[in-house]
């Protein structure tokens, strides 16, 4: 082949490689703003990083360079970067396939992970950023498959940011937050796939925002929280009834300060809360349809949802409603009535 044929070839070759979606197998490792600044420009097209997104450098201001990306199939760190004060070039990332660890970083005010859907990693942990005020720029956020840890974050006062979060697949801990006051933000969480637990926030005062729909299938901590006097929140009278694991309420001020104390404001608080003790869904697992029983024909209507939090399915109640669920395929779902709450299994 002649050069001039064979040109046309290598560019082609070239380009094809530089636009390539998928990129950087083995992670990527930032250690100064000039590498941050010239991705762009060296890496055209480069969208999806296949390995790990590790960020560190005291001389990182920002990650503006970096927009371009918009998933990380690997873990991302971004950690000691003394000068960062923005994480927005992190914007258009929809999706991260490991964990995430955000600690230690001085000068950070703004996360800016807008368009974050889903963490499908082991853990996702922010801790010991100083300045961040708020989780405004997590409001797309709606799942998280490992733990979710938020400590040593002084500047937050409420969650407020994290309001289409619907599930953590493990343990959720929210702990020495000195001024974190309520769980404002979490009224969308229904459920934890493992504990909860809330500790050493020193002015904490309501957990009345966590949602009655909250499943906890884990442990129930709530303890050293010396400004919290009222525990009855629904999600906690719920889990009291049947609680799938140990509980503690304890070192947090009168009214919450142990599991007889609790249950008592709960049952205070009880009158006008339905009885959905008697509604039951079966059989489950199944594979083709349910029966529901003990839901009134005035009640509200059956909600389907993925384990996404999508709503699928939404129908109007019977005595002994039979519904037809062959249409879903294989796995978990969430079924709500009200307050009820449950987990259905389809096999086939």
């Amino acid at each position: 082949m002649t050069l001039k044929f064979l040109l046309p070839f290598i560019f082609f070759a070239v380009m094809q490689s530089l636009t390539g979606q998928s990129c950087f197998t083995n992670g990527l490792t930032f250690t100064a703003q000039s590498q941050i600044d010239q991705f762009p420009t060296m890496n055209v097209g480069c969208k999806k990083i296949e390995g790990n997104l590790t960020i560190l450098g005291p001389t990182i201001k920002n990650l503006d360079g970096l927009s371009q990306i918009t998933e990380v199939k690997g873990d991302i760190y971004i950690t000691g970067c003394d000068s960062l004060v923005s994480m927005s070039g992190l914007k258009n990332i929809t999706i991260i396939g490991g964990a995430v660890r955000i600690q230690n970083n001085p000068q950070l005010a703004v996360l800016g992970f807008d368009n974050l859907k889903r963490v499908k990693g082991d853990f996702f942990y922010i801790s010991s950023n100083p300045k961040i005020k708020n989780l405004n720029k997590m409001n797309r956020l709606d799942s998280i498959f490992g733990i979710f840890q938020i400590w040593n974050q002084d500047s937050i006062a409420t969650l407020t940011g994290l309001d289409s979060l619907r599930f953590v697949g493990k343990d959720f801990s929210i702990f020495k937050n000195k001024n974190i006051k309520n769980m404002t933000g979490l009224g969308s969480l229904v459920d934890i796939g493992d504990g909860l637990r809330i500790y050493e926030n020193s002015v904490l005062t309501s957990v009345s925002a966590l949602s009655g729909d909250l499943k906890i299938d884990g442990p129930l901590v709530i303890n050293d929280n010396p400004a919290l006097s009222d525990c009855s929140a629904r999600a906690f009278c719920e889990y009291l009834k049947n609680p799938p694991s140990f509980v503690v309420f304890n070192n947090n001020k009168t009214g919450c300060n142990s599991v007889s104390e609790v249950e008592s404001s709960c049952i205070s608080g009880s009158e006008n809360i339905e009885n959905i003790t008697a509604i039951k869904i079966f059989p489950n697992p199944t594979s083709d349809f349910i029966q529901v029983e003990g839901i009134e024909s005035h009640q509200s209507p059956i909600l389907i949802h993925d384990m996404n939090g999508q709503l699928l399915m939404t129908i109007e109640l019977k005595y002994n409603t039979y519904i037809s669920v062959a249409h879903l395929p294989e796995g978990m779902y969430i079924v709500r009535n009200g307050t009820f709450h449950k987990k259905l299994y389809i096999q086939r």
